[in-house]
């Protein structure tokens, strides 16, 4: 998969990604210690023929999709970080397409913690300057977006293991035809004793804020103002002090003009 780079925003982003693909990961409400990250790679394949709109019928929609994904802790309370997705698309409507995806860089500040919760702020902005705005079928919508989000995490010992919770809000305000969002997420952990075994129950919620009726010029049909709602289970293996491997499923379960999947995947953690 190759996507087509003609401006130097796009050289930048690929190089970018491209050092950082190897290391990447998910730290929730947590921000990494000065000096050090977590990262994610995933693989997933996501297909659906459902779409939740005046209809519940839909053509087919497949999504081969690599999701590289890193933090990294600048100072003792500040982590940044970058999520990029590399796509290869088909529907029965348009055909196929391959390349990057939007990508999303972003800060996260910690404002206050003690021994077992943290509280954090967090600020990212979406780039969409990685692909062809009109090649169908869409990598994305061709819009910036940005986000501020507020996100509360705790972790407790119950017997021998471990627990955590993370719930997270946010607004993304969408530079363009799509409706403003209010994204609401929270997510369940636990660890073994020893740390080498974790399951996640995650549930996230995409609200569209229906203040946008425009439409995106390349494909007029494509949902601009929509509900979404998804769960995930995953559970992660540390072979190691850094390597963890991860198996997961997420399905989407409620939608609103937007269409239904479920996506099985596979993640490589490291930590560094």
């Amino acid at each position: 998969m190759a996507a087509k780079f003609k401006r130097p925003a796009q050289a930048f982003i690929f190089l970018f990604v491209c050092l950082f693909v190897h290391k990447q990961a998910f730290a929730g409400a947590w921000v990494q210690p000065e000096g050090h990250g977590l990262s994610i790679t995933t693989i997933g394949w996501y297909d659906g023929d459902t779409f939740w709109g005046p209809n519940h019928g839909g053509p087919y929609y497949h999504k081969l999709e690599i999701n590289p994904y890193l933090e990294y802790g600048i100072t003792k309370n500040l982590t940044a970080g970058v999520n990029a997705y590399i796509e290869n698309i088909k529907n029965s409507a348009d055909g196929s397409n391959s390349g990057f995806g939007d990508i999303e860089v972003f800060g996260r500040y910690r404002l206050w913690n003690d021994l077992h919760s943290v509280i954090s702020a967090q600020l990212l902005v979406k780039v969409p300057d990685a692909y062809d705005h009109h090649s169908k079928p869409l990598l994305g919508l061709g819009q910036y977006d940005v986000e501020g989000r507020i996100l509360y995490g705790r972790w407790w010992k119950w017997g021998e293991h471990f627990w955590f919770i993370d719930a997270e809000g946010a607004l993304r305000k969408r530079l363009g035809p799509p409706a403003d969002e209010v994204r609401l997420d929270w997510m369940l952990g636990w660890k073994s004793a020893g740390e080498k075994w974790e399951i996640d129950f995650k549930q996230e919620n995409i609200i569209g804020l229906r203040n946008n009726s425009g439409v995106i010029a390349a494909d007029p049909y494509q949902p601009v103002n929509y509900d979404l709602s998804k769960a995930t289970l995953s559970a992660l293996y540390w072979a190691g002090r850094r390597t963890g491997l991860q198996a997961g499923l997420a399905q989407d379960f409620y939608g609103r003009k937007a269409g239904l999947g479920t996506m099985p995947f596979l993640g490589l953690w490291e930590k560094f």
